[in-house]
């Protein structure tokens, strides 16, 4: 190993040790104490710190200048987190689907500003998982919004709704946003949503959220059956939402 070699392993290990360091704190450390900790000078110190601060694994706070982990940091193990979440869905669509047959799945997120399906399985190819759909939900008439809606922080889907107005979205689907309203509330009381709302039609579709296993909302997953009468689309039902719901309990877990 050459000198080189080994003075980038010995910052990258610095430079562990310093995340490791801030994990602890709860309000940042001062550039001394981190020092300190480390038992190197503080102009060393200071030096690896700008190179994680530039990098947004740490953050710099000012009066007084502390150190904190960063957005970069939480980041990163967040998108470790999403992909392990998103491969598992898959695994448990393919369960889901075989369970209960003639059925299409979605399982949705949010990305940026609006709703995506991350992943789907289409009746006509079964046994098979599309991925990286990315495909736009729209506001309002999908049941993953519902399910975001009833489920999100309130901040959250406050922001949501103030991206996209009922009156431009919505109003074409529902009565009133009123009515709209009651089956958010309704969702978030029974834990579903299932559409459509009245009896008499062939088609089933059902709703569930998806909770990390911190009891974190992350995602939904829906669930759609087209049935040959109206009568066998609800017998078909209970099976769904017990299904349903124990696949969404799966994900998270």
């Amino acid at each position: 190993m050459s000198v080189t070699e080994a003075k980038r392993i010995q910052a990258l290990t610095r430079g562990m040790d310093v995340l490791e360091l801030l994990a602890e704190s709860d309000d940042g450390m001062r550039l001394q104490d981190i020092a300190k900790e480390l038992g190197g000078k503080p102009p060393a110190v200071h030096h690896l710190l700008s190179t994680l601060v530039a990098g947004g694994y740490v953050e710099r706070a000012e009066r007084p200048v502390r150190y904190r982990l960063g957005s970069g940091l939480l980041d990163l193990v967040g998108r470790q987190v999403r992909r392990r979440l998103v491969r598992r869905a898959g695994e448990i669509m393919l369960g889901l689907q075989a369970e209960l047959g003639a059925v299409s799945i979605s399982f949705c997120e949010a990305r940026g500003d609006g709703l995506v399906v991350s992943q789907q399985m289409s009746v006509r190819r079964p046994g098979h998982v599309q991925r990286d759909v990315a495909s736009p939900l729209p506001p309002y008439t999908s049941l993953a919004s519902i399910v975001h809606l009833a489920f999100w922080p309130e901040e959250r889907a406050q922001r949501y709704r103030e991206q996209h107005p009922f009156d431009v979205y919505g109003s074409g689907l529902w009565h009133s946003a009123a009515a709209f309203e009651a089956v958010v509330d309704k969702t978030r009381a029974e834990g579903y949503v299932r559409l459509p709302l009245e009896a008499g039609a062939k088609v089933r579709l059902i709703g569930l959220p998806v909770f990390s296993a911190t009891d974190e909302f992350v995602a939904s997953l829906t669930i759609q059956r087209i049935a040959r009468t109206a009568k066998e689309a609800e017998r078909a039902w209970p099976r769904m939402l017990e299904a349903g719901r124990a696949a969404a309990g799966q994900i998270g877990a």
